[in-house]
Order: structure tokens, then C-alpha cells, then sequence
């Protein structure tokens, strides 16, 4: 029970970061109602709040990736496959730098439901 709902943690977790890390680099967040642009051309610094985001009723299949880094633990999966029922993450306060533009988003709630995710051939190390 513990390890799968460690997991869950984790595969949300996941999903959370891939999601604000790729809408902010191509700007969705940029383009909300709630987000203040930057007030002048140096000032490179895009808030984004007050958000709630639901993913739902999806796959993710992760296959065949290799992450290497300097201090990395020596971490592999041949094969797991977990579904989240639901799991919600609020970020209080996160920073993404892409491009020269700084996102700094903050309370914004991901939900996720009955997302099913498949982890194969994955290997983490330094």
C-alpha cells in the first residue's frame, strides 16, 4: 500500500512538472487571463496563478530513456505500469527559465484522474 501510493505521489508529481514545464515554454500559461506579462522588454518575468487543471482519463507511456546527471542515484525500471485514481498536487511557489524568460508560477492545483502510466526499459545514474 505504501509503495503505491508513493508511486502515485510520484507519477503525479511527474505529470505536474511535465505539464508546467511544457506550457510554459511554449506560452500557454502566458496567455491567461490571470497571468501578468512583463511589464517592460527587460523585465522577462511572466507570473501565472489562481489556476486549477484537471488531467483526466489518459496514458503516459515513458520507453527506452536513459538520464544521466552528476550525483544521480543508480535507479532502473524494466516494467511497471500504475494508475492514479486521483491525486492532486498545489504548487505554492515554482520558477521555470526558458528562452531568457522567467515563469514564476504560483497556486496553481493539478488533479489527476484515472490516469494510467507505463514505465519500460527506463534507467537513471550519474
Amino acid at each position: 500500500m505504501y509503495r503505491s501510493q508513493s508511486l502515485s505521489r510520484w507519477v503525479t508529481l511527474a505529470c505536474v512538472s511535465a505539464l508546467l514545464i511544457s506550457a510554459g515554454a511554449t506560452g500557454a500559461l502566458a496567455a491567461s487571463d490571470d497571468t501578468e506579462q512583463p511589464s517592460k522588454p527587460a523585465d522577462d518575468v511572466v507570473r501565472v496563478g489562481n489556476e486549477d487543471v484537471t488531467i483526466s482519463d489518459a496514458t503516459v507511456q515513458i520507453k527506452d530513456v536513459q538520464i544521466t546527471g552528476t550525483g544521480l542515484p543508480e535507479k532502473s525500471v524494466d516494467d511497471v505500469s500504475v494508475t492514479v485514481h486521483e491525486s492532486s498536487v498545489t504548487v505554492e511557489e515554482m520558477t521555470i527559465e526558458h528562452d531568457g524568460t522567467t515563469y514564476k508560477v504560483g497556486d496553481v492545483t493539478v488533479t489527476v484522474r484515472n490516469v494510467g502510466v507505463s514505465v519500460e526499459n527506463v534507467s537513471i545514474g550519474s
